[in-house]
């Protein structure tokens, strides 16, 4: 089971934005898995990683599948998600709700 990398990059939180990463929204099929550094977090942050899909390939918009929140600085320093199938509109964002402003390194790793 190969793995490469789909898409990866560096963001900048503005807090109380979410930043949608990558090609948005993505239209390549597939299994898919988001990876996050999260080392830079600290006491009184919070993190909310999120991933939306649509039902239907006619939907015009995809809807929150699953939001991941992270609170003060993690034991983890890579947040992994679960591999997920994907097909219609996905989308992975980062919205940091409070604390300090975090720069985010990520990737999104494709099963080939």
């Amino acid at each position: 089971m190969p793995i490469a990398s789909h898409a990866e990059g560096t963001q900048v939180a503005v807090v109380g934005t979410e930043h949608f990463l990558g090609t948005d929204p993505e239209a390549t099929d597939g299994a898919f898995q988001f990876v996050v550094d999260v080392s830079g977090m600290v006491r009184g942050d919070l993190v909310e990683i999120r991933v939306y899909e649509a039902a239907l390939s006619t939907d015009t918009a995809s809807q929150q599948v699953h939001v991941w929140p992270l609170r003060h600085a993690q034991t983890d320093k890579l947040f992994m998600s679960p591999v997920l199938l994907l097909l219609h509109r996905w989308r992975f964002s980062i919205k940091q709700p409070g604390g300090v402003a975090n720069t985010f390194k990520w990737s999104i790793r494709k099963v080939t």
